[in-house]
């Protein structure tokens, strides 16, 4: 039996893959490709791995804790096998560098492939130990508890204190971290069993989730239950019964709320002071009609109530979760956050911008209604008054007040904040100013003076004359400087004594002498001046070879070649 193909012949893309087993027992992943010569050719186990990885990005993290968890069963069960198989069809988080290019032939989208791979891989384990597939997943639930407790323990303790609450939690942090996702739905039935109804992702889930409930029951709420799996369309219904506890049960309360009046003519509350005390709450009928409502939003549909029209989608759009607007439907989510928009009016489809209100809905049985209780979610207090609502309408207890209120005091810190940067920055462009300022003074003194002598001047130092024994003087004017000037405009002489001198200034630090002054056409070079040197003169005649050199590449307004004397 080890030698044949196990029970499936899968194809992605054309490409038949084959699970399989050795003559040992060890689980193989074969692929068959067709080479560019036509050749029919294997690649084993290795695409596994790069399929995986696709596995793992695209599909939830049941798929990924099932496979973690079953490598853990069989780990403390049998070693050598995870090993075998380990090896065999490299099961690892990210594929090999040799085999990426297999990701060309195995399509990111279609992971059933994987899927029905796992499937096999657990009736292959299963009928190797004698078991039941069923029994397998359940073990792999227990595993899987178990390492979320590993990881996320200090999370979970707080979600109950009971296996009604703990769940009944996880319900709302699902729906909440999911946006609205209602594929988990627990039910907390009286003196009855607690009902979960699940939509998994996979099937092949719903058995592991038997093991998930029971681990963790024992583990954070020391209890042991009974979990009962039925199917219901495409559901999986799991009744949880506690059978046993090590907990030492306090009976005083429940003794005590036996004798509490089950009357509502019994409530020592009356409709006018929990209108002040809840002013956002709305109660509903069976009918989903409006039985009553808070002072806050009697003040916003006062003028609206007398219509005759008292049904609760004429005034209200449920956001979230995504839920049917009837009175089973939303009774069966008392444990999850509520997202209500109010409608502008109650005869369109328009909405109050701005104004939700957030809240819980509680289902009443003593009088077939349903409670809503909430608090409106707007942007500061201007937000609240632009609905007709005051802060004064907000009770004292809700912590929306406090919300309100931080957040202008948080505004007003912006503000100031933003003052402040506004200041800073024009406090850095002056700076700013200031030191382009700076530089072009020090560029100046550098153009006049040299380094030394411009830096003790910028600094403010006193400048002791200085004598220099041998020094070589270059003194230079135009030809025809007087005729230019008088057939010429001052900015064509500007430009062309600009043109002319940031020549010689570049000859000056090629050449290192210096240039003393420009008077009119005049440039006046030094050399041995600023710096000693043994070669001032060679230094200065190479400079008015230079000039001489330039000046005839440089035209007068005229057209003809500068002359230089």
């Amino acid at each position: 039996m080890h030698n044949k193909t196990l029970c499936l012949i899968l194809r992605n893309n054309d490409v038949p893959y084959s699970f399989a087993a050795y003559s040992d027992g060890t689980p193989r992943i074969i692929l068959r490709v067709e080479t560019n010569e036509g050749k029919e050719g294997k690649l084993e186990l290795s695409v596994f791995s790069c399929s995986y990885a696709n596995y793992l990005n695209i599909h939830n993290i049941e798929a990924h804790l099932l496979w973690i968890s079953l490598k853990e069963i069989l780990v403390a069960k049998d070693p050598a096998l995870w090993a075998a198989i380990k090896h065999n069809i490299k099961l690892k988080h990210e594929p090999p560098e040799e085999v990426s290019s297999i990701h060309e032939l195995v399509s990111q989208d279609d992971n059933e492939i994987l899927d029905e791979i796992f499937i096999e891989a657990v009736g292959f384990i299963a009928r190797r130990y004698g078991t039941t597939e069923e029994k397998l997943l359940e073990k792999v639930g227990h595993a899987v508890a178990n390492n979320c407790l590993t990881w996320f323990r200090k999370g979970l303790k707080f979600l109950g204190n009971t296996v009604e609450e703990m769940w009944l939690s996880v319900e709302n942090v699902r729906v909440a971290a999911a946006e609205g996702d209602t594929s988990l739905r627990v039910e907390a039935i009286p003196d009855g069993p607690l009902q979960i109804l699940h939509h998994p992702h996979k099937k092949y889930f719903a058995p592991a989730m038997i093991g998930i409930i029971r681990e963790t029951a024992k583990n954070l709420q020391q209890v042991d239950v009974m979990v009962n799996l039925t199917s219901v369309g495409e559901d999986f219904l799991y009744q949880v019964t506690t059978v046993s506890t090590s907990k030492t049960m306090n009976t005083d309360t429940e003794r005590y709320i036996d004798k509490l009046s089950r009357n509502p003519d019994d409530l020592g509350l009356s409709i006018s002071v929990m209108c002040k005390v809840f002013p956002f709450h709305i109660i509903v009928d069976r009918d989903m009609k409006i039985v009553q409502l808070g002072k806050g939003l009697l003040r916003i549909f006062k003028s609206k109530l007398g219509d005759g029209d008292r049904h609760f989608s004429s005034y209200f759009v449920i956001q979230s979760p995504k839920v049917a607007v009837t009175f089973e439907d939303i009774s069966q989510l008392s444990n999850v956050s509520f997202v209500l928009v109010i409608k502008t009016s109650h005869r369109d489809k328009e909405t109050l911008q701005g104004m939700n209100i957030k809240g819980q809905m509680i289902l009443c049985p003593e009088s077939q209604c349903l409670l809503f209780l909430g608090s409106p979610v707007v942007k500061g207090l201007s937000g609240l008054v632009g609905r007709g609502l005051y802060i004064s309408d907000i009770p004292v207890h809700d912590a929306t007040r406090d919300i309100m209120l931080v957040e202008e005091q948080t505004k007003a810190q912006d503000g100031l904040k933003k003052r402040m940067d506004k200041l800073k920055n024009s406090i850095q462009e002056a700076s700013q100013a200031v030191e382009e300022e700076r530089q072009k003074n020090v560029d100046l003194l550098h153009l006049i003076f040299p380094a030394e002598v411009a830096r003790k001047l910028w600094r403010g130092e006193s400048v002791k004359a200085e004598q220099r024994e041998n020094v070589t003087m270059l003194f230079s004017d135009i030809v025809g400087f007087t005729s230019i000037c008088s057939t010429a405009t001052p900015l064509m002489v500007i430009d062309l004594l600009n043109n002319l001198y940031t020549r010689f200034d570049n000859f000056c630090g090629e050449l290192d002498v210096y240039k003393t002054e420009t008077i009119g056409d005049a440039y006046c070079v030094a050399g041995g001046l600023h710096r000693s040197s043994t070669t001032h003169a060679q230094q200065t005649a190479w400079m008015a070879l230079k000039m001489i050199e330039a000046a005839g590449q440089v035209t007068t307004p005229d057209g003809q070649p500068v002359k230089k004397f």
